[in-house]
C-alpha cells in the first residue's frame, strides 16, 4: 500500500512537472496575436497662404522699451486711427495730431496693430511748400508685417485691392525709420496688395529705412505718376529688389527708387517697351554693388523727357557685370561710359 501512494505520488509530479513546461500553444492549439491598432500621425497644419493679407498692419518690438509713434507732422494731414495691443481682441481710438498715438512695447514680442478708413496719409502742397505727412516712427528695432491696408479700411482691408480716391496715399509714411525691420519668419511680410494705385501713393515711403533687408511685393502691372518715385531711397541693406511686373508707365513712376541702395546687387526685371517722361530718372543712381540689369526698352536720355537719365550713374564698371537688354551695348556705354567694362546680352 505504501509503495502504491509512493508510485502515486510521483505519477502526479511528473503530469504537474509537463504542465509547467507546455506552451499556451500547445495547450490552446495554434493561435495569432492580435496586431496593435494603428498610430495615425497628427497632420502638420499647412501655413496659411493669406495670413498676412488677413493681418492689419503690425509693429512687433525686437527690442525691449520700443516705443512705436505714429504722428502727423502737421495738423491738416492728423488722422483718426484705431490700434491694437492685444492680437486686435480690442481696439482703441487714437488721432496722429499733436503728439500723436505713442505705444510703448515693454516686452520683446510686444505689438500693436494699426487700422483705420482714411483715404491718405500724405498731401503734397506744391512746389513751394513742403509736403504734410504722417509718419509711423520707432525708437528701438522693431519688426513690422502684415496687410497696410488696414490703414484705408479697416473693416474690408484683407480682400482690398484698390487704393482710394486722391493721391498721396501712404506718402513718406515710414520715413527715415531706421529701426524698421523685416520679421525673422518669412512668412510674416508687409502687404502692399494693391493693383490699382494712385498717382505719388507709395512716394519716399521707406526713404532711409536703412535696416529694411526684403521690401514688399508690388503686383501692379499699371502705373500711376510718381507712384514709386524715391520708395526705397537710401535702404542701404537692401539686397534684393522686388519684382516689377509693369508694362504700363507713367511720368516719373520709377524715378529715384532705388537711389543710394547701396547693397542692391540687380535690378528687377523691367519689361516696358514704351517709356515716359522721367520713369527711370536715377533709379538705381548710387547703387554702388550693382552686379546685374535687366531693361528692356531701348536708352533714352536727354531733353525733353528725360526718360533714363542718370539711371545707372555712379554704379561701377565692373567686367564681370551682366546688362540684359533689348538695346545695344553701344547706346548704352554712350549714354553710361561707367558702364563700359559691363557684359551685354539680349533681354529674354
Amino acid at each position: 500500500m505504501k509503495k502504491s501512494i509512493q508510485a502515486l505520488m510521483m505519477a502526479a509530479a511528473m503530469l504537474a512537472g509537463s504542465m509547467v513546461f507546455t506552451s499556451c500553444e500547445e495547450i490552446l492549439g495554434e493561435w495569432s496575436r492580435p496586431a496593435p491598432n494603428p498610430v495615425t500621425p497628427t497632420p502638420t497644419p499647412e501655413p496659411d497662404p493669406t495670413l498676412m493679407l488677413k493681418t492689419p498692419l503690425t509693429l512687433e518690438a525686437a527690442m525691449a522699451g520700443a516705443k512705436v509713434t505714429f504722428k502727423a507732422d502737421k495738423a491738416n494731414v492728423a488722422k483718426d486711427i484705431e490700434y491694437s495691443t492685444d492680437g486686435g481682441a480690442t481696439w482703441t481710438s487714437g488721432n496722429t495730431g499733436g503728439s500723436g498715438v505713442e505705444v510703448t512695447l515693454a516686452n520683446i514680442g510686444d505689438k500693436v496693430m494699426f487700422r483705420g478708413d482714411n483715404s491718405q496719409y500724405g498731401k503734397d502742397n506744391g512746389n513751394n511748400n513742403p509736403p504734410s505727412y504722417n509718419t509711423i516712427s520707432c525708437t528701438a528695432d522693431c519688426y513690422v508685417y502684415g496687410n497696410i491696408m488696414s490703414l484705408i479700411d479697416k473693416t474690408g482691408f484683407a480682400t482690398n485691392k484698390v487704393l482710394p480716391k486722391g493721391t498721396n496715399t501712404f506718402y513718406y509714411l515710414f520715413k527715415d525709420n531706421t529701426c524698421l525691420k523685416n520679421h525673422p519668419n518669412a512668412a510674416y511680410t508687409l502687404e502692399l496688395p494693391a493693383t490699382t494705385l494712385k498717382e505719388y501713393c507709395y512716394r519716399s515711403m521707406f526713404f532711409g529705412c536703412a535696416a529694411l533687408v526684403t521690401p514688399p511685393a508690388l503686383p501692379a502691372t499699371k502705373l500711376e505718376n510718381s507712384c514709386y518715385n524715391a520708395m526705397f531711397f537710401g535702404c542701404a541693406a537692401l539686397v534684393t529688389p522686388p519684382a516689377l511686373p509693369a508694362t504700363e508707365l507713367k511720368n516719373n513712376c520709377y524715378q529715384s527708387m532705388f537711389d543710394n541702395c547701396t547693397s542692391l546687387e540687380t535690378t528687377p526685371r523691367l519689361p516696358a517697351t514704351e517709356l515716359k517722361k522721367g520713369c527711370y530718372y536715377s533709379m538705381f543712381e548710387d547703387c554702388t554693388s550693382l552686379k546685374e540689369a535687366w531693361v528692356k526698352a531701348n536708352v533714352k536720355v536727354g531733353a525733353p523727357d528725360n526718360e533714363c537719365d542718370n539711371m545707372f550713374e555712379d554704379c561701377p564698371n565692373a567686367s564681370t557685370s551682366q546688362f540684359h537688354t533689348g538695346d545695344s551695348k553701344a547706346n548704352w556705354t554712350a549714354a553710361f561710359p561707367n558702364l563700359s567694362q559691363w557684359q551685354f546680352s539680349a533681354y529674354e
